[in-house]
């Protein structure tokens, strides 16, 4: 059994530093499954339960609610008000009500000790081979299908309009990508950024825009569906064409270049779910 928490933390207790989330919740629950756990209890996280102390965390969730005889918890693991609970006092409470504590050494890739931190930088950075390395797979972002203007229909290239509700997005430019959606994966190319040949205001406020053209014979409408979408390769920077009809060029040609890439890697076959 997993037990995890819903909002991070630190968007209750520390707003104006909470880190962006890697996973949906979601996908959180389907990587937990993929490893075999068979139940996650999750646990909504709000400004009354962050007083709690230690004790209660403990003889109000571990001993009452769970029933733990064992408990795993990372190296760094900190509970209670203020993270005022050590391992020390998990390992002190467990002696008093009957379970032990196993914790887990930090996990390292190439003498790099691998956290969230180390890999949102990575990927902020655009280094996405390397956060690669460090998760076991591509970084992903996650999102609503949403409405778009339609051009990319115009210039043969249809494209997905996602509105990235979690996952960190890597610097702006065209990607080679995988995407997911109904438990169906398949490669593709992206656009990312402020879209500077069609809007020429040069606003950029707000996210940038993640626009997604998929390499699948026959896609369906994805409006309103959840859709996952994996960084593979940053083919090119963004940059605003002197026409259309230059851009439409560049547009196929990023196809191919992405088809040929996609080609030499792995084939992914399952992707976290949205």
């Amino acid at each position: 059994m997993a037990l995890t928490f819903n909002p991070h933390p630190a968007t209750v207790v520390a707003p104006q530093h909470a880190p962006t989330p890697l996973l949906s919740l979601d996908q959180r629950l389907a990587a937990f499954a993929r490893c075999g756990i068979h139940r996650t209890v999750v646990l909504r996280f709000t400004r009354a339960f962050s007083r709690w102390s230690p004790e209660q965390f403990v003889e109000r969730v571990l001993v009452r609610r769970l029933h733990a005889r064992e408990v795993v918890v990372g190296h760094d693991f900190g509970f209670g008000r203020g993270r005022s609970g050590t391992i020390g006092t998990l390992r002190m409470l467990g002696r008093r009500h009957g379970f032990r504590v196993h914790v887990v050494p930090p996990v390292r890739v190439g003498g790099v000790r691998i956290s969230s931190r180390i890999i949102r930088r990575g990927v902020e950075l655009g280094r996405l081979a390397v956060v690669r390395r460090y998760l076991g797979r591509p970084p992903t972002v996650v999102g609503p299908v949403v409405r778009g203007a339609g051009r990319g229909t115009r210039f043969g290239v249809p494209t997905a309009n996602v509105r990235v509700t979690s996952g960190v997005l890597p610097p702006i430019g065209v990607y080679a990508v995988w995407a997911a959606w109904d438990g169906l994966v398949c490669g593709g190319v992206a656009n990312l950024g402020w879209r500077p040949t069609v809007d020429r205001s040069r606003r950029r406020a707000g996210p940038p825009v993640l626009e997604v053209h998929l390499f699948h014979p026959r896609v369906p409408s994805l409006r309103g569906r959840m859709l996952a979408v994996a960084f593979g390769r940053r083919l090119r920077p963004e940059r605003r064409f002197p026409s259309l009809e230059a851009l439409a060029r560049q547009i196929h040609r990023d196809r191919l270049v992405a088809r040929r890439w996609l080609r030499r890697q792995r084939p992914i076959h399952r992707m976290d779910a949205p």
